[in-house]
């Protein structure tokens, strides 16, 4: 049986008197692909939100890599192999495209205090990153845009941008919040073929939110549906599209 890299038991965050994520418990395996679905509002992101650390959960535990994680800070949770692609692009747009990407990379000596007033003790270090780095924005088909400022980027672009720089961090968990949003169809199916093609070649796992799901069903393991803050389902895709609790839900059956 597959390794369980994440696991949430009995999650549950209220805002007011809305409890927009109610005792969610489920289990991803390594190396798996899984969707999460259901109708705007029904606390998919913030259950991402409480997966990374953004925010914290009234009640119930989270569970990353054997480790009890639903206290631990966002870049603690990082440090330990899960990145984040949020829904509204975060770049930073003073940088190029290149040096938006090459931030995930881990070791870097130019962010050291020692060694970053010496240029010469991290300028090879720095050009080997750049070749790391160029084949990814190939995939996203950001190669020719490499030294464009990210401002000057379409929302589209933005996405892919975030999307290279999420996968160049070197972690073991991606959630991926709508990473097809906004992309035109061809680019977006390009992209779902590099996820899977990911998966498949370095034993990565991904939690995916998307509204697409075309996209979606032709490379997820399982799916997850919400519903008003709960999971109403999960199964395979061909499942899922057969369940009445989901026409109902989401599907408007």
């Amino acid at each position: 049986m597959p390794e369980t890299i994440l696991s949430l038991q009995e999650v549950t965050k209220s805002f007011g008197g809305l409890k927009a994520v109610k005792n969610v418990s489920l289990r991803i395996s390594q190396g798996s692909i899984i969707g999460l679905i259901g109708p705007n509002g029904s606390g998919k992101t913030t259950l991402f939100n409480l997966i990374s650390g953004v925010l914290h959960p009234d009640s119930g535990q989270i569970f990353f890599r054997g480790l009890r994680i639903d206290r631990m800070s966002p870049h603690e949770r990082f440090k330990l192999g899960m990145c984040y692609a949020f829904q509204i692009p975060r770049i930073f747009k003073g940088m190029t495209v290149l040096e938006n990407t090459m931030l995930s990379l881990k070791e870097q000596l130019g962010e050291k205090i020692l060694t970053a007033p010496f240029r010469r003790r991290w300028f090879i270090q720095e050009i080997r990153n750049a070749q790391q780095i160029l084949p990814l924005l190939e995939d996203v088909q950001l190669v020719n845009s490499y030294d464009k400022f990210s401002s000057d980027l379409s929302g589209g672009q933005m996405k892919l941008l975030q999307l290279a720089r999420t996968i160049a961090s070197d972690a073991k968990l991606f959630l991926l919040d709508e990473p097809g949003a906004g992309l035109a169809p061809s680019l977006a199916k390009e992209l779902f073929k590099n996820i899977l093609k990911l998966r498949n070649e370095k034993g990565l796992t991904f939690f995916i939110i998307e509204h697409r799901l075309d996209l979606l069903f032709d490379i997820v393991d399982k799916v997850y549906v919400m519903n008003r803050g709960e999971i109403i389902a999960e199964g395979k895709p061909e499942e899922i599209i057969e369940d009445p609790k989901v026409k109902e839900a989401y599907l408007g059956g």
